[in-house]
């Protein structure tokens, strides 16, 4: 028998449960006050998963018998005192679930909620087979390795590095791996189970933790602070030394779910008070985000589109208490929690917000063949609750191709029916395309060598196919765009010539490694100056590798050279839309002056306004106004 509630009063009211004291197995008895988050009561915010609704436990709320699953009775039993009440909030408890009004209300509460709790105590479920131990004492020891970069100790030896046709190679330096010790199979296993967990899959608790003051995990009986996880999943994902020993199966795991939620999420909420800021690594990652990114409410959305929701309008819903979920200059939030409209209308007034302040948000768009062939599809409406695992990453570094942000403007962008008007400057057409880079998953890049060594010579090889034709833009510095290119260069703020020199030696060393044909006979000739580095080829590939997979390499009818996306094909033309900081690829329909939105694309000589700033010479000569449909 479930509890009857009472009408939540219109405001900022909300319920708080009250879990009475008792230990282990005992019977849960609790109950239900209605509180006002203006009067600021002290309380600990559950996360979980609901987990399976077959499996129940009863608790008694009210002297009331209440089923609940067996996970959130796991999680309560967590949460509560030998001695004394302890009071919380869990949604499947303190939100009348039958009520679609009354959860709308609460759902645009949500962030509130977990924002003004004391603490949120992420309970990640049972420790069925006793791996918890394992994973948290591992972690917190890597972790510090990493912070103090002791995870590997260098020594030089007395001989010489000697490469056949370079004087300028260094010592040989010799290491000791002080990981090793630490990752055994047992730890493998664990950290892999960890971050398979439902809870890291589900959308809703990206915000619940983000939002946090103080997180705590809870996985069965050991516990760990939480900025310990979120720092694991940075350090496997950055550090070379530990991404390889913890193998492809455990990073593949961390990348996914786990390195977004830390990347688009946890990064971004710049709460003062939060633990991301209790610790200096991830504050200084989170500083990087901000400065390096475009950071938005669309960097946000990025992430929903890869976790679970049992109702698709939550990958919207879930991110309304991101303090970036605001209409532009109003505060209000970008839309209201509302279970009534349908899920189509929702993704496109959510567009329609996010079109008030750029056009990023195009970024997110993941058209295929199929769906660029069906007219009734908006080809510029985001699909945040469908993830196409074959679709490339989207760009987040902050790009100024249209000059928006240097400029400061807010751009011009209307809906007429289901087209999105918007100004653009179209400058050339796709005119030679590779086939679509595979292959570049692998997360150990030595063992991606002969991919990486193929589709770098597959790339040059078309520059100097359309050269026959068409010469490119970039005079003597075509293997600094080529470099670029690949790696979807994006300068610093603060930048000399020593950046691109490095950028071009980067990328020597990286052919060296994986095409020493290329290396042989294109880039020795040209005689640049590079100093060797020991595994500098990594950083290269890293960035190629997650760049340029899903891609296809392109060359323009004018001579650009750039990546896009896999649906496009010759005959598509390049614009930079007013208001967006990458170019795109269109493709024209029949009415003139009417396009549907192929997708994203990197091009050397495009990036920093330098196609718009050709328009001063005469003024508005190819800027145009265009319909995408």
């Amino acid at each position: 028998m479930r509890h009857n509630y009472d009408a939540l009063p219109a405001g900022k009211w909300f319920r708080l449960l009250h879990i009475h004291p008792g230990h282990g197995n005992s019977p849960l008895q609790c109950s239900l006050i209605t509180t006002n988050m203006e009067l600021r009561p002290s309380y600990t915010a559950l996360s979980y998963v609901w987990g399976d609704p077959a499996k129940t436990d009863n608790i008694i709320v009210a002297e009331k018998e209440w089923p609940v699953t067996l996970n959130l009775a796991g999680g309560l039993r967590r949460l509560r005192h030998q001695e004394h009440i302890v009071q919380a909030w869990a949604d499947a408890i303190c939100i009348d679930q039958t009520n679609n009004f009354e959860k709308a209300h609460q759902v645009n509460m949500m962030g509130s909620i977990y924002d003004e709790a004391t603490e949120v105590l992420v309970w990640l479920g049972a420790d069925t087979h006793l791996l918890a131990k394992h994973a948290f004492e591992a972690m917190v020891a890597i972790n510090q390795m990493v912070i103090t970069g002791t995870q590997r100790t260098w020594y030089q030896d007395d001989s010489k590095l000697i490469l056949e046709g370079l004087d300028n190679t260094p010592p040989l330096q010799v290491s000791k791996d002080n990981l090793e010790p630490l990752i055994n199979e047992t730890m493998l296993k664990a950290v892999k189970q960890l971050y398979q967990l439902p809870w890291f899959t589900r959308v809703w608790v990206l915000q619940e933790v983000g939002l946090a003051t103080k997180a705590t995990a809870y996985w069965g009986e050991c516990h760990i602070d939480f900025g310990e996880i979120a720092m694991f999943i940075w350090s496997a994902m950055n550090d070379f030394d530990l991404k390889g020993r913890l193998g492809d199966d455990v990073v593949r795991v961390v990348s996914g779910c786990p390195y977004s939620a830390l990347w688009n999420v946890w990064s971004t909420y710049d709460k003062k008070s939060s633990w991301i800021n209790a610790s200096p690594p991830l504050k200084a990652w989170a500083d990087h985000i901000a400065s390096e990114c475009n950071l938005d409410f669309v960097l946000v959305l990025e992430a929903s589109r890869i976790f679970n929701a049992t109702n698709p309008r939550d990958h919207i819903y879930a991110f309304l208490g991101h303090p970036r979920a605001r209409v532009p200059g109003s505060g209000k939030p970008l839309v209201d929690a509302n279970y009534e409209i349908s899920l189509e209308d929702l993704l496109r007034r959510v567009a329609e917000r996010l079109a008030m302040s750029s056009l990023n948000f195009l970024v997110q768009v993941q058209n295929t063949e199929k769906s660029l062939a069906r007219p009734e599809i908006c080809s510029w409406v985001p699909r945040w609750d469908v993830n196409d695992e074959n679709a490339p990453v989207a760009f987040w570094e902050a790009w100024d191709a249209s000059l928006r942000v240097s400029k400061q403007f807010t751009p011009f962008a209307i809906t007429r029916g289901p087209a999105l008007a918007v100004s653009a400057v179209v400058f050339d057409h796709v005119e030679h395309q590779s086939h679509v880079a595979k292959g570049l998953g692998s997360f150990n890049l030595d063992r991606s060598f002969e991919e990486i060594g193929c589709i770098l010579g597959d790339f040059w090889d078309l520059t100097e196919l359309a050269s026959k034709s068409v010469p490119h833009q970039y005079h003597n510095q075509h293997v600094l765009a080529f470099a670029s290119v690949l790696t979807c260069d994006h300068r610093p703020k603060i930048y000399d010539e020593s950046y691109y020199e490095q950028l071009v030696g980067d990328f020597s060393n990286a052919c060296q490694y994986y095409n020493e044909t290329i290396f042989n006979e294109k880039i020795r000739p040209l005689k640049i100056n590079y100093t060797m580095k020991i595994m500098q080829h990594r950083e290269f590939a890293g960035k190629f590798q997650y760049y340029c997979n899903n891609r296809r390499f392109f060359v323009t009818k004018g001579g650009y050279w750039g990546i896009g996306p896999p649906a496009m094909q010759k005959g598509d033309v390049c614009a930079v839309l007013v208001g967006a900081d990458v170019p795109f690829v269109l493709r024209p329909m029949a009415t003139e002056g009417t396009y549907r939105l192929v997708g994203q694309a990197y091009i050397y000589g495009a990036m920093y306004g330098e196609t718009v700033q050709l328009l001063s010479v005469d003024a508005g000569a190819n800027k145009h106004d265009i319909n995408i449909l």
